[in-house]
């Protein structure tokens, strides 16, 4: 059993020290999706409350849950993206399509914070030739390390469309001479 599954069991049997594990688990992470998705603090931030809310009222939510860290991911969009079309509903504006500016702010526990502007520049300069598809595709393969079916899944699209999407990316980072250093930095951070 994967320490995921054994908080989450502890978590569906009532135990709240599972729920602080949870929360303290993913809510970075989910807040550096949210960021990518180009979504402001405060409406990230309630955002977030929101779905740990909703998962604590209703544990029984999650007893269909395989991979937790993919439902709150999802789940997170999910509600976003519902935001952001009820607000543009009511002001009579269309939804852009996501930019997914990937901004590094996941390193921030990791370094100290002049090195982390360092490689938040680098990162970014690398990423900088790939499409805003692209960016959210690699953050979350290689960064939040999720499987192609997971990726497929965030981006409404299927498994193969995510490998071939992942694909041209590290093909243009390898054109435009940046994939090794884009790898070296993320194989540095794990």
């Amino acid at each position: 059993m994967s320490l995921e599954n054994g908080i989450l069991d502890k978590f569906l049997a009532g135990d709240d020290d599972a729920y602080a594990v949870i929360y303290r688990t993913y809510a970075k992470d989910l807040y550096s999706y949210g960021k990518g998705l180009g979504f402001d603090n405060d409406i990230l931030k309630d955002a977030i409350q929101d779905l740990f809310l909703k998962i604590l009222c209703k544990r029984k939510v999650l007893s269909q849950v395989t991979n937790l860290k993919y439902y709150l991911f999802r789940a997170l969009k999910n509600s976003l993206l519902n935001l952001a079309r009820h607000n543009d509903h009511s002001h009579g504006a269309s939804i852009p399509e996501a930019v997914f500016p990937i901004s590094v702010t996941i390193l921030d526990q990791l370094i100290e914070d002049e090195e982390r502007v360092s490689l938040e520049k680098k990162i970014l300069d690398l990423l900088s030739c790939l499409t805003p598809r692209q960016k959210e595709a690699v953050y979350l393969r290689f960064i939040n390390e999720m499987s192609y079916e997971e990726v497929a899944g965030l981006l409404n699209m299927t498994p193969a469309s995510a490998k071939n999407l992942i694909s041209r990316a590290i093909d243009r980072m390898r054109k435009e001479n940046v994939l090794s250093v884009f790898m070296s930095l993320i194989l540095s951070l794990v």
